[in-house]
């Protein structure tokens, strides 16, 4: 018996659902394989292929495949939609804006980041992934911001901090067993505050997943109870994962996205995940984020307007 086109459809739906399902049930261990981890990373995608899936199934009246759906869909925007809903973001006594941005060392589009710097004008600027040549091309920003501190390295790993105000005790630190450095600064505001600039190994084998959530675990006591903290950088993960929530379980922090949205900064649009983070203390409120546009990097920058008391 010959099958029609809408039935081979249907199946080829089927099979497709079948495998985002099973996507969705393997992200649940990632904690026991950074293979599975880096699934976890696109339950803001998982969720309109589920939508999509429910409305054909609901089309075809199949209650099987679309209870699937429904579970599926469910199960992610539980992730979701708290990113969505308000936030305290009210303005307190005290303004920050911050500016913060993975340059991508390949990337010579350096105008293109002056510009976005200029025009954002932010209290404080972090760049990620910069090299002796790129704090050269980028030297004329030191006008505006008179006070920084400049880690540049001949890998991705190489860290600048600028600011309109005085930086006090800089230094690089070694979170963890990772290879990565951050900068921990005191930057003298209103009240001082601590500034923590942060790039983790990207996790792209078991070692480097295992060196990254050192990292955070380490970065977390360190910020445990911390006021008047804020820590900047590419995180290398998202917050849907485990390895993220254990993070902030710890330290207390809270993500400036939180109220704004999921506001993806890494990769192709379709596929454009959240790995660039600004996360605060209790005591700041956000009261604007945006990620900016493209600037020549592979990562989007992230910029914020806080304030605190």
């Amino acid at each position: 018996m010959q099958i029609s086109i809408k039935e081979r459809f249907k199946h080829i739906v089927e099979s497709l659902t079948f495998i985002l399902s099973i996507l969705l049930f393997l992200s649940f261990f990632g904690n026991y394989f950074h293979v599975f981890e880096l699934l976890t990373h696109f339950t803001f995608q998982y969720v309109f292929l589920f939508l999509m899936s429910f409305v054909f199934f609901a089309l075809c009246k199949d209650k099987k495949w679309i209870s699937i759906s429904c579970i599926g869909l469910f199960i992610c925007l539980i992730d979701v939609i708290p990113w969505y809903l308000p936030s305290n973001n009210l303005v307190k006594t005290h303004k920050m804006d911050v500016f913060i941005a993975n340059v991508n060392t390949a990337n010579y589009n350096y105008q293109k980041v002056i510009e976005q710097i200029k025009n954002k004008d932010a209290q404080i600027v972090g760049l990620v992934e910069v090299s002796i040549i790129w704090l050269d091309k980028i030297k004329e920003i030191e006008s505006i911001y008179p006070y920084h501190y400049k880690y540049p390295r001949g890998d991705n790993f190489g860290l600048a901090l600028y600011s309109k105000h005085p930086i006090l005790d800089p230094s690089i630190v070694f979170f963890g067993k990772s290879m990565a450095p951050s900068i921990v600064a005191t930057i003298k505001h209103k009240k001082d505050l601590k500034f923590i600039l942060t790039h983790t190994l990207p996790p792209i084998s078991k070692n480097y997943a295992k060196r990254r959530n050192d990292h955070l675990k380490d970065m977390a006591k360190y910020s445990k109870d911390k006021l008047k903290l804020i820590i900047g950088g590419d995180f290398n993960l998202t917050m849907y994962s485990k390895d993220y929530k254990n993070f902030i379980s710890t330290s207390g922090l809270k993500n400036s996205r939180k109220g704004f949205g999921i506001l993806p900064s890494w990769g192709p649009f379709l596929l454009s995940i959240p790995i660039d983070h600004l996360l605060t203390s209790k005591d700041f409120n956000t009261n604007k984020i945006e990620i900016l546009e493209d600037n020549g990097s592979d990562h989007y920058p992230v910029y914020a307007k806080l304030s605190y008391n």
